[in-house]
């Protein structure tokens, strides 16, 4: 047997043994298992999924959010897709677990777009570690898609850091800074695309859906960020494209079937499917990981609590508009002023 759970977004999963002790794939995979643990729990748990081998309900329990953090935040899914259609509070059962083999899944049911979060500058206009993974995972899934979709840059720049500037005095978005590294990395110009209005990520959700999503109709999309960075980002991406009104259901002149005016909350009732991908936060200083971890995880629980009462486009507009303090006026003489003093600020 595996040794642990299997961990898939707020529960853990485990198999159902009574469908896999007699199957001698399962047994080859328990062999691969010892061989190579972090290999073989991505080709047991996808061999579950593709095979609906997991339990029902009656065989998951839920684990508690320093639990999802440490396994989520910390690598532990070895930078594969992690989950789908989650939502903030964690009430709702995550239904889709790591995806092993991205090329086959990829060519049968190809992404319209790929949404990558910038994530920091250096000092010349590049871009750190970490954020070079994810644009060489977006990369890599463009690639794979089999068509050319496009790469979405998210990102203007952050509160906690000024931004940097051209010779000539003009700003140098960190979408612009993604932008050339993939150039440099091959990507044809055409399929990239830039967001420069965000400042964190919040922003990057709303900006990508209101500025591409909705008029391009894009309903399958993939999210790609660091492992220490996913649950929060999943977290909002989910939120905001959740929203009642935002959907593409609509759009195509679908009517939903609640009798309502728009949709119930959700990203798959609004027509959306998400994926996630995060990217491993190895060589990355541990001071600077834990202490980011720390940082997203009272982020988080700030979310839970303003996500509760918002839960219609037009009610994240007013409330992003009027409270938030990136984006309103209320606050702009603030902007850039409580910035970060911890090793966290490394991470921006």
């Amino acid at each position: 047997m595996p040794k642990g759970p299997l961990v898939c977004g707020v529960r853990q999963l485990w198999p159902n043994i009574n469908q896999l002790t007699s199957n001698t794939e399962w047994r080859r995979l328990v062999a691969l298992r010892s061989a190579n643990p972090r290999y073989s729990r991505r080709k047991i748990f996808g061999y579950f999924n593709s095979n609906n081998l997991l339990g029902s309900r009656k065989h998951t329990r839920r684990i508690g959010d320093d639990v999802r953090f440490r396994e989520w935040s910390l690598g532990a899914l070895d930078g594969s897709q992690i989950s789908r259609n989650g939502d903030v509070s964690g009430r709702r059962r995550i239904t889709v677990p790591a995806i092993v083999d991205e090329l086959e899944e990829l060519k049968s049911d190809p992404v319209d777009a790929i949404l990558v979060l910038a994530g920091g500058q250096l000092p010349g206009g590049g871009v750190p570690v970490w954020v070079e993974r994810r644009l060489d995972k977006a990369l890599q899934l463009q690639k794979l898609s089999g068509h050319e979709c496009c790469i979405v840059c998210l990102g203007n720049g952050t509160p906690h850091r000024p931004p940097l500037l051209t010779s000539e005095g003009f700003v140098i978005h960190e979408s612009t800074s993604c932008a050339e590294y993939l150039i440099s990395k091959g990507a044809p110009v055409r399929v990239l695309i830039k967001e420069c209005s965000s400042y964190d990520t919040i922003g990057n959700g709303f900006f990508a859906l209101t500025q591409h999503a909705i008029p391009q109709r894009w309903k399958k999309m993939a999210i790609v960020t660091s492992a220490f960075h996913m649950p929060r980002s999943q977290a909002i991406f989910e939120w905001v494209f959740g929203l009642q009104g935002a959907g593409t259901s609509l759009q195509d002149g679908n009517e939903p079937t609640n009798g309502s005016l728009v949709p119930p909350a959700g990203s798959r009732s609004q027509g959306f499917i998400l994926q996630y991908h995060s990217v491993s936060d190895d060589g990355i200083d541990r001071s600077i990981i834990e202490a980011r971890i720390a940082k997203e995880r009272r982020a988080l629980e700030s979310l839970k609590i303003v996500s509760a009462g918002i839960n219609t486009l037009s009610d994240f507009h007013v409330w992003f508009h009027s409270q938030h303090s990136c984006y309103n006026v209320r606050d702009q003489g603030l902007f850039g002023k409580q910035t970060l003093n911890d090793p966290a600020l490394r991470s921006y």
